[in-house]
């Protein structure tokens, strides 16, 4: 196989491994920050009825808190998934026998 081919391809396959867990990150994130805006607003609705309306000020950063929370968790959580999901890479290159056509 022609060196610089191989290094072509080797490049190609670690950009697409970069793109491919940055959208996985993205979509992890998006999820978390969903399901974690979906808790804050919860967490203030309980928070409202036992203070009877007075936790309701603080609603907004609860939510924001929780939010941003859910986004780090998330990505993270979907970046270590796809990590393992992945294939182990094997512990000897792929070798050319001598004599065989490149």
């Amino acid at each position: 196989m022609n060196i610089v081919r191989a290094i072509l391809l080797k490049l190609v396959s670690t950009v697409m491994f970069a793109v491919m867990s940055a959208l996985v990150r993205s979509l992890g994130e998006s999820i978390g920050a969903d399901v974690g805006q979906r808790v804050g607003m919860a967490a203030c609705g309980a928070e409202s009825v036992a203070t009877e309306g007075a936790g309701a000020i603080l609603c907004p950063a609860v939510t924001v808190a929780a939010a941003s929370v859910g986004a780090t968790f998330g990505g993270a959580a979907a970046v270590r998934i796809y990590d393992d999901l992945g294939a182990e890479p094997s512990p000897h290159p792929a070798t050319v026998p001598s004599g065989a056509p490149s």
